[in-house]
C-alpha cells in the first residue's frame, strides 16, 4: 500500500511539472510582463525544467527557426519518467 501511494505521489508531480510547461507555453503568447508572482513562478520553474533540453538541441544544432522545441522535448522526457517510474512500482 506504500509503495501505491509513493507512486501517485510521483506522478501528481510529473503532472504537475507538465502542466506548468504548458502554461508557460501559453503565458509566452498572452503574457508580456512577468510581474505576476505566480506567472514568474510558472516561468522560472518551467525554464529551469526546460534548461536541459536548450543545451541539448543547442548541441545538437536543432535550436534554429522560429520554434523553440525544448518544451516538446522535455514533455517528452517527462512522459519517459513517469512511464519508467510506473513499471518499476
Amino acid at each position: 500500500m506504500g509503495s501505491f501511494s509513493f507512486l501517485r505521489f510521483l506522478l501528481a508531480i510529473v503532472d504537475i511539472l507538465e502542466w506548468t510547461i504548458i502554461i508557460r507555453v501559453l503565458l509566452s503568447y498572452i503574457v508580456t510582463s512577468r510581474d505576476n508572482v505566480i506567472v514568474d513562478t510558472i516561468f522560472t520553474v518551467a525554464d529551469t525544467l526546460m534548461r536541459p533540453a536548450k543545451i541539448l538541441l543547442y548541441k545538437l544544432g536543432l535550436n534554429r527557426g522560429m520554434l523553440d522545441w525544448s518544451p516538446l522535448v522535455t514533455l517528452l522526457f517527462l512522459g519517459l519518467i513517469s512511464n519508467i517510474v510506473v513499471r518499476i512500482f
